[in-house]
């Protein structure tokens, strides 16, 4: 797929649609897109970041929120900011209300729980879907930015506050507040990642 920058036409308090990809084909982001259509996430040069914390996170997601309000965000993926902020507000309330999906096979849960240190600790694997979820994943619905914002900041919040969690993973089984932590970071850096300003 060739990479072509495309500039979004801007119009006040509505994400608008690029001219040159049908709705369906692309969700709609502000900004600059870097890759034309829907792309192949585990093949995208994306940048890296690394959170020791949850400041750190929250830090980046001011500056990315800022400058998508003043139309300066360029994006790799097939998200945008919006989306990126309500799929990781959903992966964290999960842990509290539950899970949109069964528990993973036990050999896939045998395998993830020995490679856990891996996963918390280093990055997690960019491309990754959910088998037999048509999207891929759950939380990544088209939502207003200011609504996502506040759902992540709800959702960060229980963790800041040293809320345990309530529901097992359906890969790693039961998770420790710090493990959950630790998890969202490395899944904030991976799809932050595909935002730049």
């Amino acid at each position: 797929m060739n990479a072509a920058t495309v500039t979004k036409s801007r119009t006040a308090g509505d994400r608008a649609v690029p001219s040159v990809a049908p709705q369906s084909a692309r969700p709609p982001v502000r900004g600059k897109v870097v890759a034309k259509g829907m792309v192949n996430t585990s093949k995208i040069k994306r940048r890296a970041l690394r959170f020791r914390g949850i400041a750190d996170m929250e830090r980046e997601v001011g500056r990315l929120v800022a400058a998508e309000r003043a139309g300066r965000t360029t994006y790799t993926g097939n998200w945008d900011l919006a989306q990126m902020l309500g799929h990781l507000a959903a992966w964290i309330d999960y842990f509290y209300i539950g899970f949109p999906i069964p528990r993973a096979p036990w050999l896939v849960r045998v395998m993830v729980r020995l490679m856990k240190g891996r996963f918390l600790n280093a990055n997690l694997p960019q491309g990754m879907r959910l088998p037999n979820v048509k999207e891929g994943t759950y939380g990544a619905d088209l939502i207003a930015l200011d609504d996502a914002l506040a759902k992540f900041h709800g959702a960060v919040g229980r963790l800041k506050a040293g809320e345990a969690p309530r529901h097992p993973s359906p890969a790693f089984g039961p998770m420790t507040l710090d493990e959950v932590v630790k998890l969202t970071l490395r899944h904030a850096e991976l799809h932050l990642g595909f935002a730049d300003a």
